[in-house]
């Protein structure tokens, strides 16, 4: 398999701009790509997950089940079912576990779990097959093969997976092509109106 290294914000903003590109919001692409670089510091394949996902990303979101205290999920697609669980786990409600059923790609949803985690500096544990663990602890190699994941709202405060000194990720070449021609639909034409209407550098890239 032939790799390239990349900064995680090279990283994130691929990712981003490959969800755009796929059809997601940009609400929902940020939230991609910076999942995606969390799973990369966790030494996981967060570019791969991030392209599985987008594969499914229009699929409408229904409503979850609630009872007491958890809430489930049906026919989770994580590009969007996972933000949503995320939301409403770690919202000011009386919701303290979200299940998300016949997952497509459960790893990306303990990409998400991490960065809200982290965010709110909460506590979460991801459960599979009845096993709660940290995302510290989260056992990656079984959650891939996961059909459905449980994520319980903790005490204290967050232990997470992530290695914070990480500043670049070795990639798959061929995944990272990928993105760029899914990134590549978000580009403008470079023709002289395009110009005159204002895309494109003008002395730097950041004009």
């Amino acid at each position: 398999m032939s790799t390239v290294v990349r900064s995680l914000n090279e990283v994130y903003t691929m990712l981003r701009k490959a969800a755009i590109g796929a059809g997601c919001s940009h609400g929902i692409a940020e939230e991609l790509g910076r999942a995606g670089v969390w799973l990369c510091t966790a030494g996981q394949n967060g570019v791969g997950a991030v392209l599985s996902a987008t594969q499914a990303a229009n699929v409408r979101l229904n409503a979850p089940t609630i009872d007491g205290d958890g809430a489930v999920f049906h026919h989770g697609c994580a590009a969007t079912a996972g933000p949503a669980a995320m939301d409403l786990l770690l919202s000011k409600t009386d919701i303290r576990r979200v299940r998300i059923e016949d997952v497509d790609v459960p790893l990306l949803v303990a990409g998400l779990a991490g960065i809200r985690a982290a965010e709110s500096n909460r506590a979460v544990l991801v459960e599979v097959d009845g096993a709660a663990k940290s995302l510290a602890a989260c056992d990656f190699e079984r959650l891939k093969h996961a059909t459905a994941i449980t994520f319980v709202l903790g005490t204290g405060q967050l232990s997470s997976g992530a290695d914070t000194g990480v500043s670049a990720a070795e990639v798959d070449a061929a995944a990272w092509s990928d993105c760029e021609k899914l990134a590549a639909r978000t580009y403008v034409p470079a023709t002289e109106q395009s110009r005159v209407r204002g895309a494109g550098a003008n002395i730097t890239d950041n004009d």
